[in-house]
């Protein structure tokens, strides 16, 4: 029996060798060594939940009501007319399991991951480029009815819905 070969610290692993038989002329099979080629190994990417799937959230605490949920918002200085509201809606939002971007930068970075566009209208230009990436179109009361709920509702009041709202 053969001891195994000593490798160095620095030095890489070598893949084992794998043997396959070859017919010889006499008859009999004999093996010889076939060195492998190594195949590249691609790194696991981590799966996100990007979307709202009522299923799966059936049995998640009731205060995670935003689980999965990235909303965007392009016009925060139109929505917000005092400053100090902005931090207490974002702080609201990652405490329920969600998150928010802001700006047309953010938007353009993570479009795959945004599930939600936060608007004042659907005639604005922000709204036309939501609805062309298939994204949900809410208003500010829509989320804060969800956080006030602790449950996601589709916006369904005429308050809410974004295509009866004027500029």
């Amino acid at each position: 029996m053969r001891s195994p070969p000593l490798m160095s610290p620095t030095q890489a692993p070598m893949p084992p060798q794998a043997a396959m038989p070859r017919p010889m002329s006499n008859g009999e099979m004999v093996t010889q060594p076939i060195r492998m080629v190594p195949t590249p190994q691609q790194p696991v990417i981590p799966s996100q939940f990007f979307t709202y799937e009522p299923n799966v959230l059936m049995s998640m605490h009731a205060g995670i009501c935003l689980a999965g949920c990235v909303l965007h918002m392009f016009d925060m200085d139109r929505m917000f007319t005092d400053k100090l509201d902005l931090p207490n809606i974002v702080l609201a939002i990652r405490m329920h399991g969600g998150d928010i971007e802001f700006g047309t930068k953010a938007y353009a970075e993570r479009a795959g991951a945004i599930t939600h566009v936060i608007v004042e209208s659907i005639r604005t230009q922000h709204a036309h480029l939501a609805l062309k990436d298939r994204k949900r179109l809410v208003t500010m009361q829509w989320l804060v009815d969800v956080l006030m709920k602790k449950q996601m509702d589709v916006p369904w009041r005429q308050k809410r819905n974004t295509s009866n709202m004027r500029n």
